[in-house]
């Protein structure tokens, strides 16, 4: 597995109620980039630049009020020096790590972005999976000859699994192994995650996949 700075993680509560939301998002992103590009260091800073570009844009342009009759416009001022506060403190120095300027001219744009993110969900599967049967055969069948093994498992997904979750020909499973093996151990807790998503009918499986990766794009 790639190396993977998640920021100062022991520091950070990662529940829903915890109140380091900023850097929540900041550290979900980068899994996310690293399960997407584990061999690709500089597609993932061109991706965490980008996503941090929107971050900064939709800052910009949030605001207390709308109405200038609003009561609460009397806070406006002291809710700008909070946001200008927020932005170079935590978005601008997150911007500035991932490369700036540079990875976002040099990336491929946010809708590209978003169809890599929307349609890696059956490759992830099937990487996930394969590291799933792996262990269960070691777990389960240690008297196999020859142990558990990447052949194995792809094996028995050809043999056993259908539906369209992921592929099943072991030609494109081989390639998902190859290209999301160094993260695996991500893809089997994601494949464990969504589990009850994927049993749902097609529809609302696939718009749970989009809109869980699209969010960080929107």
């Amino acid at each position: 597995m790639p190396d993977l700075d998640l920021g100062n993680i022991a520091d950070v509560d990662l529940s829903t109620s915890g109140r380091s939301s900023t850097e929540r998002a900041f550290a979900g992103y980068r899994l996310l980039a690293c399960m997407a590009w584990p061999t690709d260091e500089a597609r993932r800073e061109q991706f965490l630049a980008t996503v941090t570009a929107r971050a900064i844009d939709w800052l910009d342009n949030l605001h207390l009020v709308e109405d200038p009759d609003d009561p609460l416009v009397e806070l406006e001022a002291d809710f700008e020096a909070a946001r200008s506060q927020v932005r170079s403190d935590s978005f601008e120095s997150e911007f500035r790590a991932h490369g700036g300027y540079g990875s976002v001219a040099a990336a491929p744009g946010v809708e590209a972005f978003r169809t890599i993110l929307e349609n890696v969900d059956a490759r992830w599967r099937a990487a996930g999976t394969v590291l799933y049967l792996i262990m269960a055969i070691a777990q389960h069948h240690p008297e196999i000859r020859g142990g558990a093994s990447v052949n194995k498992a792809v094996f028995l997904m050809e043999c056993f699994v259908k539906g369209s979750q992921f592929p099943t020909n072991r030609k494109d499973l081989m390639a998902a192994w190859s290209a999301y093996k160094k993260v695996a151990h991500l893809c089997a807790a994601y494949v464990c995650m969504t589990t009850r998503i994927s049993q749902e009918t097609e529809p609302t499986r696939t718009k749970f996949i989009a809109g869980l990766f699209s969010q960080c794009l929107a």
